[in-house]
C-alpha cells in the first residue's frame, strides 16, 4: 500500500531533510484536452521570451536507460547532426540516461560559447583502422576495407592508432574522451582495444564494502559514496570538455594526456565539472546568447510511482523554471547547485522514493530508505509566502521514461522519440505508459504500422499478466529504421507528428550487409564501423540466434559498460536518425528511402527475442509495402 503522509515525513526526517515533504495533490494534470496555440503562447511565454516568441516546431525527446540508452541518444545526436535535422531541433526533452547525452551536448555548448571554438567540431571522428586483426575472418576484413576505402572517399580521418590523436588542435578529442569512460563507476581511464571489456573489480567491491558500512550511518543522512561516485561517473564521462592533448611523449600516461576545460578536482583529486562554470545561469545566459539552441528539460519525478500515470508528479527543471502540475511552477532557475546535480536527480533509478509503489509494502520502503546507497535522489527547497517545503527529486521515468510528455504538453509539432529502455522483448512498456497518460487528457496516441498495438498495451493492465499470451515485437527484425505514429487531439482536430527511433535493428539485414561489405555513410547505408561491431559480436548470441545488442539491461551497460558498446550504440543511433529527413519539395520529415511497413505482434519467446529469426541472405536491407 502507499506510503502514509506520516511515514513519508518521517522517511524524509531520515534523510537530514530541512523540513517535511509536501502531500503531492495527484489530481492535477496537464489540461491539454481544449488546448490551443493560443494556449500554448501564454502558458510557455516565459521560454520563448528569448526566441521572439516563436512556439516549438520540432522536439527530441531521449528516453531513459542508463548508459545504453546514453550511447545509444549520443549516436542519435550524431545522426540528425549529420542530417542537418538537429540544428532545426527547438527544444530537448530527456529522463535518467537520455539525459546523460543532453549534458554532453549542452556541456560542449556552453564551453564553446565561452571558448570560441566551433561547436559543431564535436562530432568528428576518424575511421579505427586500429581495429583491424590480421587474423580475422575474410568477411570483416571486406568490412574493414571497405571502411577504408568509404573513408578515403569522404575525406573521413584514418586513425591508425587508439588514442584518436590528430595534429591541428586535437580535431577528435571530444569522440576521443567518452570511450575512455564507458563505466559509470570505474576510476581509472579504460583503454581502449576492439573486444569487450569488463569493470574492474576492485572498483566494484570498494564501493560494495563502502554502501554496506553505511547502513550503521544511514540515520545521520549521509550522502552516499556509491551516490557521490555515479555522480561523478557522470560528470566525468558526460560532461567534462577535453583540452586539445599534444603528441604523445614518451612516458606519458593516459590520464597526463588529459586536461579539461571546464574541471575541478574533489576531495579525491578526481576531476569533476566545475559548477561555477555550469550552473543553471549559465545555461539561461547560452540560451540568451544563442537563441537558436534547443530548450533542455530534465525530466525528473517528485513522489512514488503507481500502476497508473500520474503526470502530477513530472517535475521538470529548464533554465527558465521548475515544477509540476501537483507542486506548480515557478519562472527561476532551479534550486540546485550545479546542472549536472539536476541530471543526477532525473537518473536516480536507485531511489527509495521510485522503488515505492503500490504493490510494496511499506516496511520494505523503510528499510531502503535506512540505507544512504537507495537514496540517489535530491531533494529541492521550494520557498514562497507559504511554509517553506522540500521535495524529492528522483528518475523521471517513474512519470515518463521517454521524455515525450514534455513535449506534448508544450504543442510541439513534430517530436522524434528516442526508445533505448531496457526493452528486449518489444512490450513497448514506455510508449504503453506514455500512451495511457495521454488518454487521461482526452487525447490518443496511434503507431499505424504497430500491428495490434492496443492488445500489447493490455497486458500491461491485466491483473494476472502471467495468465495472458505475451505479445510483443522482435526488436532483432525490426522492420523500420523509424517509425511513423501521431497523437491525435480530438477535442480540436489537432495532429502532433511522432517519429519513433528506437533501439532495435533488422539483424538479418546487418548480417546480409556484413557477408557483403556493404557500408558507407549515406542516409541508406549501413556504417562500416556498425558492421565491424556485428563482425565481432556474431557469438554474442540468445538461444534462439538474436544477439543481445541492441538490448544490453540497463544495468548491466551502466555498471559495465566499455569503448566496444559506445561505438556500437552510437553507430546505430546514427545510422537509424540519419535516415529522418526534410523532403525538399514538401519540407516535411520523411524516412529516406523506405516506405513504412506492419511491424507485427508475436509471441514472446522465453529468455529470447519475440518471434523468429531466419539467418539467411533473402531479406532486403528495407522491407517494403
Amino acid at each position: 500500500m502507499r506510503i502514509s503522509p506520516l511515514r513519508h515525513c518521517l522517511a524524509l526526517l531520515v534523510l537530514a531533510l530541512s523540513g517535511c515533504a509536501a502531500t503531492v495533490d495527484t489530481r492535477a494534470q496537464f489540461d491539454l484536452a481544449q488546448a490551443s496555440d493560443d494556449t500554448f503562447a501564454q502558458r510557455f511565454a516565459h521560454e520563448r521570451q528569448h526566441q521572439g516568441g516563436r512556439p516549438p516546431r520540432l522536439g527530441l525527446a531521449l528516453s531513459g536507460g542508463g548508459t545504453k540508452a546514453a550511447l545509444f541518444a549520443h549516436g542519435v545526436l550524431h545522426g540528425l547532426n549529420d542530417s542537418g535535422l538537429l540544428a532545426e531541433v527547438d527544444v530537448i526533452s530527456s529522463v535518467s540516461g537520455g539525459g546523460y547525452a543532453a549534458f554532453w551536448y549542452y556541456s560542449k555548448q556552453l564551453e564553446a560559447q565561452r571558448l570560441g571554438f566551433d561547436a559543431r567540431g564535436i562530432f568528428a571522428d576518424c575511421f579505427p583502422a586500429w581495429w583491424e586483426d590480421p587474423k580475422a575472418e575474410p568477411a570483416l576484413q571486406r568490412v574493414f576495407e571497405m571502411g577504408r576505402k568509404q573513408a578515403r572517399a569522404t575525406g573521413q580521418p584514418v586513425c591508425d592508432a587508439p588514442d584518436h590523436w590528430l595534429p591541428g588542435g586535437d580535431p577528435l578529442r571530444w569522440q576521443a574522451h567518452l570511450p575512455r569512460w564507458p563505466d559509470v563507476f570505474r576510476a581509472d581511464i579504460t583503454p581502449l582495444s576492439g573486444n569487450a571489456q569488463s569493470a574492474p573489480v576492485r572498483d566494484q567491491v570498494s564501493l560494495l564494502m563502502s554502501a554496506l558500512f553505511e547502513v550503521t550511518l544511514g540515520w545521520t543522512g549521509i550522502e552516499s559514496k556509491l551516490v557521490q561516485a555515479y555522480q561523478a561517473g557522470i560528470e566525468r564521462a558526460w560532461g567534462l570538455n577535453p583540452l586539445p592533448r599534444g603528441p604523445a611523449q614518451a612516458g606519458a600516461t593516459e590520464a597526463q594526456r588529459w586536461a579539461y576545460s571546464n574541471a575541478r578536482p574533489d576531495a579525491q583529486g578526481a576531476w569533476r565539472v566545475d559548477p561555477a562554470r555550469m550552473g543553471w545561469h549559465d545555461l539561461r545566459a547560452l540560451a540568451v546568447a544563442r537563441p537558436e539552441l534547443p530548450l533542455w528539460i530534465l525530466n525528473t519525478n517528485a513522489g512514488d510511482k503507481g500502476h497508473s500515470p500520474n503526470l502530477g508528479l513530472l517535475y521538470e527543471l529548464t533554465p527558465w523554471g521548475h515544477g509540476s502540475p501537483a507542486l506548480g511552477y515557478r519562472q527561476e532557475v532551479p534550486p540546485l547547485d550545479s546542472v549536472a546535480t539536476g541530471v543526477r536527480a532525473a537518473a536516480a533509478f536507485a531511489d527509495s522514493q521510485g522503488l515505492s509503489n503500490e504493490s510494496q509494502r511499506s516496511l520494505l520502503n523503510a528499510v531502503a530508505l535506512a540505507m544512504p546507497a537507495a537514496r540517489w535522489g535530491v531533494n529541492v527547497r521550494l520557498d514562497g509566502p507559504d511554509k517553506p517545503r522540500t521535495v524529492r527529486l528522483s528518475d523521471g521515468g517513474g512519470t515518463d521514461n521517454l521524455g515525450l510528455l514534455s513535449l506534448v504538453r508544450r504543442g510541439v509539432q513534430d517530436i522524434m522519440v528516442v526508445d533505448a529502455a531496457q526493452d528486449p522483448q518489444g512490450l513497448m512498456d514506455d510508449l504503453c505508459w506514455a500512451g495511457r497518460a495521454l488518454a487521461q487528457e482526452g487525447l490518443e496516441m496511434r503507431w499505424p504500422h504497430l500491428e495490434r498495438f492496443d492488445v500489447v498495451c493490455a497486458q500491461h493492465l491485466h491483473p494476472r499478466p502471467s495468465e495472458l499470451p505475451r505479445l510483443g515485437y522482435n526488436v532483432s527484425a525490426w522492420r523500420n529504421p523509424v517509425l511513423p505514429g501521431e497523437v491525435r487531439w480530438p477535442g480540436t482536430g489537432r495532429v502532433t507528428r511522432l517519429w519513433l527511433i528506437k533501439a532495435a535493428w533488422d539483424q538479418q539485414a546487418i548480417r546480409q550487409a556484413y557477408n557483403h561489405a556493404q557500408c558507407g555513410p549515406g542516409p541508406q547505408d549501413v556504417p562500416c564501423q556498425l558492421l565491424l561491431f556485428y563482425g565481432h559480436n556474431t557469438q554474442v548470441t540468445l538461444k534462439d540466434g538474436h544477439m543481445v545488442f541492441p538490448q544490453h539491461g540497463t544495468a548491466a551497460s551502466t555498471l559495465n559498460g566499455s569503448a566496444y558498446l559506445t561505438w556500437g550504440y552510437r553507430e546505430l543511433g546514427r545510422m537509424l536518425a540519419t535516415r529522418l529527413r526534410r523532403d525538399p519539395t514538401s519540407s516535411a520529415l520523411v524516412v529516406m528511402g523506405h516506405a513504412a511497413c506492419p511491424q507485427p505482434a508475436q509471441p514472446v519467446v522465453a529468455g529470447g527475442r519475440s518471434g523468429s529469426l531466419a539467418l539467411d541472405d533473402s531479406s532486403p536491407l528495407v522491407c517494403a509495402d
